[in-house]
């Protein structure tokens, strides 16, 4: 989604069984949301952020919760 210019915003949502996907961000037995946000500050500057939250569906045999994986990722990044 184009907010403004110079600004992007994306949503991902994936629910992916066991044995379906091969893919780097998506594992198997997993739920993953995820908001990702750019902004181009100027021909030069870019900066980058990243919310995700990765939670199992299906638990394993004796284990009394579910793994669930929060996590922020920031970058700036300059272009010289």
């Amino acid at each position: 989604i184009d907010l403004a210019p110079g600004h992007d915003l994306a949503l991902v949502y994936g629910r992916v069984a066991d044995g379906w996907l091969l893919s780097g961000d998506f594992r198997p037995n997993d739920t993953l949301a995820e908001v990702r946000w750019v902004w181009r500050a100027s021909e030069a500057w870019q900066f980058d952020a990243r919310l995700r939250r990765r939670e199992e569906i299906d638990l394993p045999a004796g284990v009394p919760h579910a793994r669930r994986d929060d996590d922020l990722y920031v970058r700036a990044t300059w272009r010289f």
